[in-house]
C-alpha cells in the first residue's frame, strides 16, 4: 500500500481532533498545557489546526504532556 497526501492530510486531521479532545477533556486551556508540555501557546494553537506543522520533539512533549501513547493514535 503506498501512501498518499490525503492519506497523511486525513491521518493529520484525526490527530489534531484527538489531540484538541483530550486537553478539553484534561480541563486543561491551551496555556495551562503549553506550561504542563513546555510547548508554547502559540504552538498548541497552531497544532489544534494543523498538527503536522509541529516539530517533533514538540508533538512528543504534548502527547506526554496529555498522557497520550503514540500508538493511541493508530489504533
Amino acid at each position: 500500500m503506498q501512501l498518499t497526501k490525503e492519506m497523511i492530510h486525513d491521518k493529520g486531521d484525526f490527530i489534531t481532533a484527538f489531540v484538541k479532545k483530550r486537553r478539553k477533556q484534561k480541563g486543561l486551556s491551551q496555556g495551562q498545557l503549553a506550561e504542563l508540555s513546555g510547548v508554547c501557546r502559540r504552538t498548541i494553537q497552531n497544532a489544534e489546526v494543523n498538527i503536522l506543522s509541529m516539530k517533533v520533539d514538540n508533538f512528543i512533549s504534548l502527547l506526554d504532556a496529555l498522557d497520550i501513547f503514540i500508538l493511541d493514535l493508530f489504533n
